[in-house]
C-alpha cells in the first residue's frame, strides 16, 4: 500500500525524466522490478488533474487581449505586465525550478543555504524572482513557508499554477517518504540546489562575457581604450573558474 500511494503521488510528476528517477529510487528501496512500477504508474498517470501536470508558462505582453492556455482551452491567460513584457521568458528556467522545489521542501535547510549562494536578481526570469522573493518574505516573517498557503493566498492565476508546478510533486513525495519511514541521501537537496546554483551562475558569467566582448569590438570600431573591458573579461574567466571549484561543504549541527 506505501509503494501504490507513491506512484499514484509520482504520476502526479509532469517531467517524464523526474518520473524516471522517482521510479528508479522507489524501486531499489524496496527491491521491486521497474517495469511492475511503470505498469502501476500508467493507471494513475491518465487520473491525473491537468492543472498538475500541465507546463507553466508565462504569457509575455502583447497587443492581444489574452491567449489560452495550450494544455487547458477554458483558462485564458492575461498578458504578465510584471513579467518584464516582450523579452521575458515565456517557460521558467530549468535552474530556477530546482531552487524554488528544494526551497519548497525544505524551506528551514535550504533558504540559507541557497541564498547564501545566490542572489534573486541572478535569477533569470521575472516569475522566478518573483516567487523567490515571496518564498523569502513569508520564510523571514513567519519561519516557515507553506506552499499550500502561498498557493491559497495568490492571486495570479499564473503565479498559482507556477508554485504548483515547483511544490506539488516534490512536497507530496516528501510526505509519502515521511510516513513510510524512508529518506533520500541526506545531501540530496544540497547536492540538488547546488548544482541549479552552479548552472544559474555559469549562464550569467557566460552571457556577461558574450556581451563585454561585443562591448569591446565597438570600442575598437570607435577608437575607445578597451582596456576597462579586457580587465572585466579577466574578472568574469577568474570568477567562472572559481565557480567550477565550488564544492558542496555541510557543517556537522
Amino acid at each position: 500500500e506505501a509503494v501504490r500511494g507513491l506512484v499514484q503521488t509520482i504520476a502526479k510528476v509532469a517531467d517524464p525524466l523526474k518520473q524516471s528517477f522517482f521510479i528508479r529510487e522507489v524501486a531499489e528501496k524496496f527491491k521491486l522490478y521497474e517495469s511492475s512500477l511503470y505498469t502501476e504508474l500508467e493507471k494513475y498517470a491518465k487520473k491525473v488533474p491537468d492543472k498538475f501536470r500541465a507546463p507553466v508558462t508565462v504569457q509575455p505582453a502583447s497587443g492581444a487581449e489574452h491567449q489560452e492556455h495550450p494544455e487547458d482551452p477554458g483558462h485564458p491567460l492575461e498578458p504578465d505586465e510584471r513579467s518584464g513584457g516582450p523579452d521575458a521568458p515565456v517557460e521558467l528556467e530549468t535552474e530556477e525550478k530546482e531552487i524554488l522545489n528544494a526551497l519548497f521542501e525544505d524551506p528551514e535547510e535550504m533558504v540559507p543555504f541557497i541564498f547564501g549562494h545566490i542572489q534573486i536578481e541572478e535569477f533569470i526570469s521575472a516569475p522566478g524572482k518573483e516567487l523567490a522573493l515571496k518564498i523569502i518574505e513569508d520564510f523571514e516573517q513567519e519561519g516557515r513557508v507553506d506552499a499550500r498557503a502561498m498557493h491559497a493566498a495568490m492571486a495570479d492565476e499564473r503565479m498559482k499554477a507556477l508554485i504548483a508546478s515547483c511544490s506539488f510533486d516534490r512536497y507530496q513525495l516528501a510526505e509519502k517518504w515521511d510516513t513510510i519511514g524512508h529518506k533520500s541521501s541526506d545531501t540530496r537537496l544540497y547536492d540538488q540546489a547546488l548544482g541549479a546554483i552552479k548552472s544559474l551562475k555559469r549562464r550569467n558569467i557566460e552571457a556577461a562575457i558574450v556581451s563585454n566582448r561585443q562591448k569591446m569590438r565597438d570600442a575598437q570600431l570607435q577608437g575607445i581604450d578597451v582596456l576597462p573591458m579586457m580587465q572585466e573579461e579577466k574578472r568574469l574567466y577568474i570568477e567562472r573558474a572559481v565557480l567550477e571549484q565550488m564544492k558542496l561543504v555541510i557543517e556537522k549541527k
